[in-house]
Formats: structure tokens, C-alpha cells, sequence
């Protein structure tokens, strides 16, 4: 469509919007065109004097219209919405040769995701001229005189132009002009050229680290603008004086800061030294330039003459130490480490007779060297223990888990809990000397410091070990420790109550676990006798996890889980439903029903009484995260259908469920879901849409208009007497909220002939 002297028809209209406009744009105006036929008559719909001006158009389509025109489009102020995008989309196809060319500009640009062409700044920079006579020339010039946010907003106009220029509505239209303005000169400092490096010295900057290769450019620059360098770089014979070095120093410190004057410095001479070598002199010091009050760095006295020798071993340790490395193979590194070791443990005073531990050899080590590294010390700590225990010298615990590590398969965590408790008792206990009373003792220590289900570990290692080490007693300690068996019966009741729920085997086997840790701990193991229902779960486990918070820690989430399971209290038509479940073999992760049930049996409803706005209602109570767990228990709920033995069972209410309101689409009216025909009616529709929808649906509830259970279709919800209703008695919102609500709802009405 041109700018020319050819009328065109509202047919021709409508064929040019329909070719040329996406569809999700033309739903609206193309509704409106077929209105416009069935109103004024075909004969008026294809006369091409309507369009002929703006003029012509508004006086066979008058802004007041008499009360037969209104009449024919059904009232007047449908008459003027109708009217007001006919005239919109005549100006956008630039029928008119005087029409805003802002208008269709903006359009378009819109449809690209810009913001737009900015008419301030475009009036501003060219009176009186029009986008279409806006060359290159004219753009780089009014460009030069900007500075800030005005450059800024400027390009971005001359961008935008260029970006909506090859658009067939623009082309159509002829607003603009075929040639391009392009990309703008890049300045610096205002309206000043930007300085690149010559060729050459562009192909030096890989050989320079990051940092001056990212400042060469800038450092080059600024040495050409204060009249240091030529352009084209350095002349023969010239080199960078260190008054000429300071002087570039103090202008940049000037105009940047003294930090930027370091960097760029060192980036210049850098840059120099690799393309010009000559042209920086040996002597030349940028530190000195840099930091001119720095004192010479002082020369270090020579060391001090001293008598000292440093120690040696004894002749018997010496022995031993190369029987050590000759018999593990050591090479001459490892020994020489060994032997610096044990010469800073002799120094501290230490005698191989006396026997040491590791732990204290270690913290020997840290004190006599401070500075020893992480790594280090592991490495002279494993050194040190194996010839302590080749020399036998190694003390009674550490002995013992070097030789349970030999023997393989032992709880070394345990054993070494056990032997950590064991060296801080007064006095120490050592591994043969821990008999059934000093296991108690041990046990009820480590409870007090957390570490008993460690120690009793460690014991029960300890007591294995006594089948293999001669040296240990061989009665064994744990049958006099104070058992923690449950009752059969108990074991039995809570077995079968995991089985029903759907946990797997290792899911019983973790809940008997973590109930005999309760069972253990608990003070008095009366109040485990009876049903499990009939236990105060959560009263025993409470005072258990304060006073023993770090022994019950890795059982708590399993505890808790089962105590308000064993709390629930289920009605026959949950646990029918429960027991089908676990008998189709469906995953515990998959079943819903602990999801439901809860919320079901207090509200006092059966699985075949729940419904979707009992659901939906639930779900808009909850936090974010919980919605997530509900809406899964949902789905999942509503895919029990797809199981025959399920579906046919009678437990399942008649319609699904779900869906519940997807995350990041909440809706604020969505108080109650709306019915099934509407919402298939607005599938694909936008967020505005299903507000207006479901702001008319609570309306219509609360107005006694429809009821719980009703299912109208989308076109007797949305029928005038309806929206009529709601803005005259709705106490939801503003009345100037109410009419935006229903106005996207008429439109969308009278988009779709069939709902209009």
C-alpha cells in the first residue's frame, strides 16, 4: 500500500491487514471490520470515497454518532471503540499522505520488542523534517553536538529507524527512506576521534600480558594527545625520556586518577619495549616515576656466625632408623625427612623410651614449627607412625587402630571416637583395660558429649578384635551394655505400618533404626508399652532430642516423619484407597494419598467426596513451596485413573482434580477455579484475560448466580446481563478496575462472532 493518490475501500483495508499483520495482532480489527459490513451494508463497505481523508472518514463515520448509526452497531460506545481502531489502522497503513508517520514508526517498532522512535529527540535534532529525509550526513552531524543521555537516546532513535526500515508496512507506507544511517562514528572525551594503534603494534599486543594489552590502545591515545608520540608512533631515534615519563605520569593523574596514570604508564612501556625497543631506555624506571618518595630497598645483613651444631641422632636411634628405611624401601628423601622428625622431637624432649602418640607428637610438630604446612604435616605424621610402631613405640591406641586397619573390615571411625574418649578419661583407659563397668562409663560419657553411637561402635570393633589380638581380654563388653531391642510386638506393629504406607525395605529397615536409637535413649521405656497408635510419639522424641541432640540428629527427620504418621488417624475410605495403592506396586513417591488424607479427613471428606475447587482453595492457603508438594500430590492423584483395579474401585470422584495454577501464573482473583467449558474457551488467551474471567466467576459466586457445581459455557458467563450485574454489584475491587475487567472481556467477545 503507497502513499499516493489511490483510494482504497475498508475491503481494502481489511485485505491489506490481513496480509500483512500478524495474526495474534489482527484478531480485534479484523472482528471490527466484519461488524462494520453487517452494519453499514456492503455498498458502503467497498465505497473508496470513505477513506479518501481523514476528513472524508469522519464525516461518514462521525465521533458523535446519531442514534441510528448507533443503533446498527448495537450501542455507542461500542460504535466508538469499533470506530477508533478503524481509524487507528487506516493511519498505520498510511492511507493518508498528512498522517503522523510516528504513528506506524512506533507500531512496527513495538512489534520488533524496541521502545520505539523518541519524537522529542527527533524534533528536537531535525525541525521540521521528516524521518524520511534523514540522511547519514545529517544524523553524524547533529550526532557530534550531543553528549550524555541526549547521544544515547539519539542513536538509539537512528537505530531503531534502520531496524524498522526493510518492514513491508514501512515500505508500503513510504515513511522512510531505502538508505540506511548505519553505525554512528565512535568518539572519545566529548566529540574528539578515537586513536587506534598502528598496524604494526596491533601485532605485538599477544606478546604482552592482559592488563597492558587491554590499556595499550588508551595509554597510546593519551600519549598522542599530550603531544609524547605521533599517531603513527615513535620517530626514529627518539626514546622515552624519564622527564617525559613523569610528565605523562602527572597529566593522567590529572585527568583520571594516580591509579589509571600507574597502569597506563607501565602499559605504554610495555607496549613500547615490545614494538620499538630502542624507544625506552635500559635506565628508565617506571617505579621510580610512580612512586617518587620510595626509599631504595636496604640491603640485608649478612648472617650471623654461630656455634651451634645442629643435633644428631643417637647411634641406636640411628640404627634403627636405617634398619626402618632399608626395610620399607625408602628413598633418600624420606628417610632424610624421618630423620629431621625425630631430631625436633629429641630437642623437645622426648626419649624413645618413654613412647608417644601421634596426636602429641603432632602437636610437638606445630609448636616447634609454625609455619609447617597442612600437607607437610601429613606427610610426617604418617612417616613418624610407622617407625614408632616398627621400634614398637607407638602408644597403646594408636597400636591398636594401626593393627585394626591391617586387619581390614573394623570401624576405624568407631575405634577412633573410642580411643579419643578413652585418652581424655582421668585416668586414661587404655584398650586392654576396658572391661563391661568401664564400657558404661565410656558410654555414658560420650552420650553427655554426643559421640555415643560412635563409641558403642568403637566398642563393638573392639570386641571383633579380641578374636584376633591375643594381647586383649576376650570376654567381650556389649552384652553388658544396657540393650536396645525393641519389643517384638512394637517391632512387629511398626513393620507392618511402613509395609501399608508403601516404604521399600530399605526404607522399614532405616524407620527401625532410627525408633531403636529412640528406644536406646529414651529414660523410661515404659511408655513404649501398647499400640504404637497409643504412644506420645512426639512427646518421647522431643525430650529425647534435648538431651541428646547430636546422638538423635541423623534419626530426627525419620522420627518426626513417623510420629505425625502415627498421629494421622485415617477414615476407611483413605485407608481402602492406601491399601490398593501399596498393592498396585505404585512408588511411594508417586502416592498422594499422605498429601490428601491430611487435609481430607479434618475437613471431613472421603477420596470419592474431594473435588477441584476443595483442591484449588487448599492450594491458594499454602506457602510457595508447599503449593509445589501439592499440586505434584495432585497430578499424581489424578493418574490413579490410569489404573483399572483403581478407576473402578468407586474411591475416585467423578471429575479430576487438577490441573492446579501453574508456578509464575497466580492469578488474584483465581479464588475458585473456573468451569471446565469456559476455560477450554480462553486456552492460549493471555494473563489479562483469565484475570477478567475469573473476576467475573468469583462475582457471579458470591452473587448467587451460579452455584458450586455449574458449568456454563463461555458465552452465557460472559453474557452482557452478566457483566452488567457485575459492575453494578461487585464489592471486590474499584469500579474503575471493574470496567477495565470487563472491557478486555467485550473485546474479547466481540473478537469471535460465534461468542458475540
Amino acid at each position: 500500500m503507497t502513499q499516493d493518490n489511490t483510494l482504497l475501500s475498508l475491503a481494502d483495508l481489511r485485505a491489506h491487514i490481513e496480509a500483512s499483520t500478524p495474526p495474534a495482532e489482527r484478531a480485534s480489527i479484523l472482528a471490527f471490520l466484519d461488524l462494520a459490513r453487517a452494519a453499514l451494508g456492503q455498498e458502503f463497505f467497498r465505497d473508496p470515497s470513505v477513506l479518501a481523508s481523514e476528513a472524508d472518514f469522519s464525516g461518514r463515520l462521525p465521533k458523535a454518532p446519531d442514534e441510528a448509526l448507533a443503533a446498527s452497531f448495537g450501542d455507542a460506545a461500542f460504535y466508538g471503540r469499533c470506530r477508533e481502531s478503524i481509524l487507528r489502522h487506516a493511519k498505520i497503513a498510511g492511507l493518508w499522505a498528512d498522517t503522523d508517520p510516528y504513528t506506524l514508526l512506533n507500531e512496527v517498532a513495538r512489534s520488533f520488542g524496541l521502545a520505539g522512535v523518541n519524537r522529542r529527540i527527533m524534533e528536537a535534532t531535525f525541525p521540521g523534517l521528516a524521518p524520511r529525509y534523514v540522511t547519514r550526513e545529517m544524523a553524524i552531524q547533529a550526532d557530534r553536538g550531543l553528549r550524555g543521555f541526549d547521544r544515547q537516546e539519539f542513536r538509539a532513535c537512528m537505530a531503531a529507524l534502520d531496524r524498522v526500515r526493510s518492514d513491508p508496512r514501512i515500505s508500503a507506507a513510504g515513511i522512510l527512506g531505502p538508505e540506511p544511517i548505519g553505525l554512528l562514528p565512535r568518539y572519545r572525551d566529548g566529540d574528539r576521534n578515537r586513536i587506534d594503534l598502528p598496524e604494526d603494534a596491533l601485532s605485538v599486543l599477544p606478546r604482552l600480558i592482559a592488563s597492558h594489552a587491554r590499556r595499550a590502545r588508551r595509554a597510546f591515545e593519551l600519549a598522542v594527545d599530550f603531544g609524547i608520540l605521533a599517531p603513527s608512533g615513535p620517530a626514529k631515534g627518539w626514546s622515552l625520556s624519564q622527564e617525559e615519563a613523569a610528565r605523562y605520569h602527572a597529566r593522567v593523574g590529572e585527568i583520571v586518577s594516580l591509579a589509571a596514570a600507574s597502569d597506563n604508564l607501565r602499559a605504554l612501556t610495555a607496549l613500547l619495549r615490545r614494538w620499538r625497543p630502542s624507544s625506552v631506555p635500559e635506565n628508565l624506571s617506571v617505579d621510580r616515576v610512580c612512586n617518587p618518595k620510595r626509599e631504595p630497598a636496604k640491603t640485608r645483613p649478612a648472617p650471623k656466625k654461630t656455634d651451634r651444631q645442629p643435633a644428631t641422632l643417637p647411634q641406636a636411634l640411628n640404627a634403627e632408623v636405617a634398619a626402618y628405611v632399608a626395610k620399607r624401601g625408602l628413598s633418600r628423601k624420606p628417610a632424610t625427612t624421618l630423620r629431621r622428625v625425630l631430631r625436633c622431637l629429641l630437642a623437645a624432649g622426648w626419649h624413645p623410651e618413654d613412647g608417644i602418640s601421634i596426636s602429641q607428637a603432632t602437636a610437638i610438630l606445630q609448636r616447634e614449627k609454625p609455619r609447617l604446612g597442612a600437607g607437610s604435616l601429613q606427610v610426617y605424621r604418617s612417616l613418624l607412625k610407622g617407625f614408632l610402631r616398627h621400634i614398637e613405640c607407638l602408644a597403646p591406641w594408636d597400636d591398636l587402630l594401626a593393627r585394626a586397619s591391617d586387619v581390614g573390615g573394623m570401624n576405624l571411625r568407631g575405634l577412633s571416637a573410642l580411643a579419643e574418649l578413652a585418652d581424655d578419661m582421668i585416668p586414661p583407659v587404655v584398650p586392654d583395660g576396658i572391661d563391661g563397668d568401664r564400657a558404661k562409663e565410656l558410654v555414658a560419657r560420650a552420650q553427655e558429649r554426643g559421640t555415643g553411637t560412635q563409641v558403642r561402635q568403637g566398642l563393638q570393633a573392639l570386641d571383633r578384635l579380641r578374636e584376633v589380638l591375643p594381647e586383649l581380654p576376650s570376654i567381650p563388653v556389649m552384652p553388658a551394655l544396657k540393650d536396645d531391642t525393641i519389643p517384638k510386638q512394637l517391632a512387629s506393629e511398626i513393620r507392618a505400618q511402613a509395609q501399608a504406607a508403601g516404604y521399600s525395605p530399605q526404607g522399614i529397615r532405616a524407620r527401625l533404626v532410627a525408633v531403636r536409637a529412640l528406644y536406646r535413649l529414651a529414660p523410661d521405656r515404659a511408655r513404649f508399652s501398647g499400640p504404637v497408635a497409643s504412644i506420645a510419639w512426639q512427646e518421647i522424641i522431643d525430650a529425647v532430642l534435648v538431651q541428646y541432640p547430636k546422638e538423635m540428629e541423623p534419626y530426627r527427620n525419620e522420627l518426626r516423619r513417623f510420629a505425625r504418621q502415627a498421629a494421622e488417624k485415617w477414615s476407611a475410605g483413605w485407608k481402602d484407597l492406601q491399601s490398593r495403592i501399596v498393592a498396585t506396586g505404585i512408588p511411594k513417591a508417586d502416592n498422594p494419598v499422605a498429601h490428601l488424607a491430611t487435609v481430607a479427613v479434618r475437613d471431613g471428606r472421603e477420596p470419592w467426596q474431594i473435588d477441584r475447587e476443595w483442591a484449588w482453595t487448599h492450594e491458594r492457603s499454602l506457602r510457595a513451596d508447599l503449593r509445589h508438594t501439592w499440586s505434584r500430590a495432585v497430578d499424581h492423584f489424578d493418574a490413579l485413573r490410569k489404573h483399572p483395579e483403581i478407576a473402578t474401585s468407586g474411591l475416585l470422584p467423578a471429575d479430576q482434580l487438577g490441573p492446579m495454577p501453574e508456578t509464575g501464573s497466580r492469578l488474584k482473583n483465581a479464588h475458585l477455579p473456573l468451569p471446565r467449558r469456559v476455560e477450554a474457551a480462553l486456552e492460549g488467551e493471555s494473563k489479562q484475560i483469565f484475570e477478567a474471567a475469573h473476576f467475573i466467576w468469583r462475582c457471579l459466586r458470591a452473587l448467587g448466580t451460579h452455584a458450586k457445581h455449574d458449568n456454563p459455557g463461555a458465552r452465557a458467563l460472559l453474557a452482557e446481563v452478566n457483566l452488567e450485574l457485575v459492575l453494578e454489584k461487585q464489592t471486590f475491587m474499584t469500579h474503575h478496575s471493574a470496567r477495565l475487567h470487563v472491557a478486555r472481556l467485550r473485546d474479547w467477545r466481540e473478537s469471535r462472532p460465534g461468542l458475540a
